[in-house]
């Protein structure tokens, strides 16, 4: 049965059928009580003054200078409320859109993502998609294996995709990943407190990720906890640490 997840998101069925156990959707739903904030009104935008050297030149992903800075100067990736904005994410999003993704059955990890194509280092994968909730109202029979963190102005968030999400829920971890996940701000109409909401993008790390091989991010060491074990393999495998 063919199943499509995305248009440039193919699945390798050969040795198992692919079950899609969730409700596909192209961006994150929110589904907090709390009432966001209103989107801005055309006179509340601002004229850009981005720093337009964070972005590769042909808006394919991060520059070298921005990586160095994420942490200290930079927390997110955020464009400004200017619709002519010099941090062009449509850009940045179409190119990727471009690359061929496969999902694939991994031998002991469940389902995986690699790459068809060649990317590059800092270029722009996918963004993780999923159910929004502020963390107080996240529902607490949520397994959690599904979930990403993000933090924005001393408020927490969660991205859930165990029952709504994208294929990006099928990147596995290791502890010697080829991708990263940055904070980005990709949306406008997700602001909370006078702040924009942070989304998890995906991103090569450094290092260019060759045609054929499988996506990896870092789940960091609090997601192997009651019972899960890491299967990475590496040198510095958590679970390995714990042996």
């Amino acid at each position: 049965m063919e199943i499509s997840l995305a248009p440039n998101v193919t699945i390798d069925q050969s040795f198992e059928p692919f079950v899609c156990n969730f409700v596909n959707i192209s961006e994150s739903v929110y589904r907090g009580k709390t009432k966001l904030d209103a989107p801005l009104l055309e006179r509340e935008f601002t004229h850009c003054k981005c720093n337009r050297n964070i972005l590769m030149p042909d808006y394919s992903g991060l520059t070298v200078a921005f990586i160095k800075n994420f942490g200290t100067t930079f927390n997110v990736l955020e464009r400004c409320s200017d619709p002519e904005c010099v941090i062009k994410f449509d850009e940045m999003k179409n190119k990727a859109s471009k690359k061929s993704l496969e999902i694939f059955k991994t031998e002991n990890c469940g389902w995986g993502l690699r790459t068809k194509d060649t990317i590059y280092s800092y270029e722009y994968i996918c963004e993780y998609v999923g159910e929004l909730w502020l963390e107080k109202e996240y529902p607490d029979e949520r397994s959690g294996l599904y979930s990403f963190s993000v933090e924005n102005n001393n408020c927490k968030f969660i991205y859930d995709s165990e029952k709504e999400g994208n294929f990006s829920r099928m990147i596995n971890h290791s502890c010697n990943p080829n991708a990263i996940g940055v904070f980005c701000c990709f949306r406008d109409d997700l602001r909370y407190k006078g702040k924009k909401i942070p989304q998890l993008g995906i991103f090569a790390g450094n290092g260019i990720i060759e045609a054929g091989k499988e996506i990896f991010i870092d789940y960091s060491e609090k997601y192997f906890v009651d019972g899960f074990k890491c299967l990475c393999g590496n040198d510095n495998c958590v679970s390995k640490k714990k042996e």
